[in-house]
């Protein structure tokens, strides 16, 4: 025996299903952009985070010496001044006075002017 269930039908029309997947798509091809976005914004933003460990590092050693009242210059090479940081997540290569990392893919070199004033740390500049 069949029962007519007319009114009693629940479910969504083709028409709500396809609104449903239309808004949908759309919502994706907006938030996939704006992620990838984040995700160079992250990468370049971790490249700045290790330049400041470099740079604070810089500052560390030339602390470190004043107290001497040495006015001789100090050079300092990278492996020196990558070996007081944190790196931990980095893989990085020191040569002469300059150390290199990859991050997202992108390689970053990072110079490290060697010589160190009597009034000034050493510095440190990051490209690209």
């Amino acid at each position: 025996m069949k029962k007519n269930m007319v009114g009693n039908e629940k479910g969504f029309t083709l028409i709500e299903l396809i609104v449903v997947i239309v808004l949908l798509g759309i919502l994706a091809a907006v938030a996939i952009p704006k992620y990838q976005d984040l995700t160079a914004d992250a990468h370049k933003a971790s490249s700045e985070g290790l330049l400041g460990a470099a740079r604070g590092a810089a500052v560390m050693t030339f602390a470190k010496r004043l107290p001497t009242g040495s006015q001789t210059p100090t050079i300092i090479d990278a492996a020196a001044l990558v070996a007081q940081m944190d790196t931990s997540g980095y893989t990085i290569s020191t040569s002469g006075n300059a150390f290199t990392t990859t991050i997202g893919g992108q390689l970053y070199t990072y110079t490290v002017s060697p010589v160190e004033q009597a009034t000034s740390p050493a510095g440190v500049v990051k490209s690209p």
